[in-house]
């Protein structure tokens, strides 16, 4: 729920269509739109002009249509709602064994290949992705033989293997960082030299901005970095005052409560 504020955001942003929901038990906030002629008319028209950048734009593909035959009332006919079955068998988690049992005549079709545009992503969109998807995280790891503990700091994006492809935009815009296999189903594109997060990552966050809790986490990280560049890792009191930054990021800030004002 820490980014209620965002979705309430987004709300506004769609002509204050649809709901935010609050999930007390499992501390989440939703923003849902759920009548038919607001997706028609708000949200399919917004995703066309900005697509998605992920294999999320392949759900979004198979979902619109589905959207456009209910709006044309031919989900009321056998041939539209069999046409919607066939669609959503490649949407999210697909059919379940009772309904493909149940309509035997369903033509189960091929998912589509994701096919990303050439030209060059938006500087927001790249914020707004690392809002969702992103980590700027601080690693401290004791040395044997050595007086202090090794710090570094990390900015990493986690995907799907299937949206290699996307990293590798992220990758090649700015220009810095690698993209490592962490098993058969993840990837991770990650800036670790300390002087490429200096001179890029920071410069380009400070200019475009992040929107929800991920601006806190990025500000205790400069705050952090900056510490690094001056040398004050290498001092007891700069290791205290980084441990101390470092207990309040990523993971422990949801648990403190912090919220973006």
């Amino acid at each position: 729920m820490k980014d209620k504020a965002i979705l309430l955001q987004l709300k506004s942003f769609f002509n204050e269509i649809g709901i935010v929901s609050l999930d007390t038990k499992n501390n989440k906030a939703y923003f849902t739109v759920q009548k038919i002629k607001d997706l028609n008319s708000i949200i399919i028209p917004h995703f066309e002009s900005y697509p998605l950048q992920t294999d999320k734009k392949i759900n979004f593909d198979l979902w619109a249509e589905i959207v456009k035959i209910m709006i044309s009332k031919e989900h009321l006919k056998k041939e539209g709602f069999l046409k919607i079955l066939s669609l959503k068998s490649n949407l999210n988690n697909g059919l379940s064994k009772t309904l493909i049992a149940e309509f035997p005549e369903i033509k189960l079709i091929k998912r589509p290949l994701l096919e990303l545009n050439t030209y060059p992503l938006e500087n927001n969109w790249i914020s707004g992705f690392v809002a969702a998807e992103g980590s700027f995280s601080i690693t401290i790891t004791k040395r044997d033989g050595r007086q202090f503990p090794q710090v570094r700091a990390r900015f990493s994006i986690g995907l799907n293997f299937k949206d290699k492809e996307s990293l590798l935009k992220i990758k090649n815009q700015l220009n810095i960082g690698n993209i490592y296999s962490i098993n058969k189903d993840m990837c991770l594109f990650e800036v670790a030299r300390l002087k490429d997060i200096k001179l890029y990552i920071i410069p380009f966050f400070n200019e475009t901005k992040l929107n929800n809790i991920q601006k806190l986490d990025f500000l205790d990280f400069k705050e952090i970095v900056f510490l690094m560049d001056k040398g004050e890792h290498l001092s007891e009191r700069g290791i205290n005052l980084i441990k101390d930054i470092k207990s309040r990021m990523n993971l422990r800030r949801s648990r403190q409560g912090q919220v973006l004002i």
